[in-house]
């Protein structure tokens, strides 16, 4: 797909009609190379905006993060901060790994959706964007085991049968609000 995954500069304007997180979410994509348009698209899907959302399944906060990810996030990043730091996903990010962070926190939650997000592209290799915005919504594991025929990953729309009607549903709902966000890109 053409979506590009690295960080990419954000047009902000500044208006009442932005939403006030923007200037973090452009600034933590940049130091974490992500799209920050691709984020935007995925805040509008999970919360509609909304950094006090909260799902029955414990989702919470503009990305709509579990516990469960936070978990993945500070171990996986940990381990491979500690092992290369050149490598390492989420950055230096100190003052972000806690227990218990404060995920209605705007800037909190963008941290961890968005290193949620790049291990599902990068340490689960799910190096489709479909597919990463797929192991966002139903776990990265769970995306590989359904997406991988005879050793080798294929793509979101052949294996998309696979998968939870939400996570079917989940990544066009964010394709097409990504081309909201970023018209002048082409979208597959």
């Amino acid at each position: 797909d053409d979506i590009p995954m690295e960080y990419i500069d954000m047009i902000i304007s500044v208006s009442s009609s932005q939403p006030s997180y923007l200037e973090d979410l452009n600034e933590l994509s940049r130091e974490l190379n992500v799209n920050p348009y691709l984020v935007r698209a995925i805040i509008d899907v999970e919360s509609t905006n909304d950094p006090n959302a909260e799902s029955n399944k414990g989702a919470m906060g503009l990305m709509q993060v579990k516990s469960s990810a936070v978990n993945d996030v500070n171990t996986i990043s940990k381990k491979m901060f500690d092992t290369d730091h050149d490598s390492a996903l989420c950055g230096d990010y100190h003052d972000f790994i806690a227990n218990n962070p404060d995920l209605k926190n705007p800037r909190i939650n963008m941290y961890y959706g968005i290193c949620y997000f790049k291990l599902s592209y990068y340490h689960y290799a799910l190096t489709n964007v479909k597919l990463a915005l797929a192991g966002y919504n139903y776990g990265p594991p769970s995306v590989r085991n359904k997406c991988i025929v005879d050793k080798k990953l294929i793509d979101f729309d052949i294996c998309k049968n696979q998968l939870p009607e939400e996570t079917q549903n989940f990544v066009p709902r964010v394709i097409t609000a990504y081309g909201k966000y970023s018209p002048s890109l082409k979208i597959a």
